[in-house]
């Protein structure tokens, strides 16, 4: 039985590092570089392969994905077979910078627009 996992729903019970406020927590991260993460895990969730983490749009959680990986050596698998990549990061990095730079500029544009 895995601890912090709903045995259930597979839900995780507490905060992630690349959660909105778990980066905080975990003090592992800037908050960009947790948006990063979390942009490539969601990215790896509409992939073909079945991710370790999925999440759930509604419910807004992650669950771990513990009917695919039914052990920690499918898990070290799965990671060994899929590690991040730099380009997965910089496209979720730049993704999240031009959110960023875009509504930057719309609230500076509605500040000019009010004077």
């Amino acid at each position: 039985m895995l601890v912090n996992v709903d045995p259930v729903t597979h839900r995780i019970l507490l905060p992630l590092p690349w959660g909105d406020e778990g980066w905080r927590i975990w003090k592992m991260f800037r908050h960009n570089e947790a948006v990063a993460l979390r942009g490539v895990l969601l990215a790896r969730v509409k992939g073909d392969i079945i991710p370790i983490f999925d999440y759930n749009e509604v419910t807004r959680k992650w669950m771990l994905s513990a009917d695919a990986y039914t052990n920690v050596d499918h898990a070290q698998a799965y990671l060994k077979a899929f590690p991040i990549l730099i380009s997965e990061w910089r496209k979720s990095a730049d993704n999240y910078r031009n959110i960023k730079a875009t509504a930057m500029q719309n609230h500076s544009k509605g500040k000019a627009k009010s004077k």
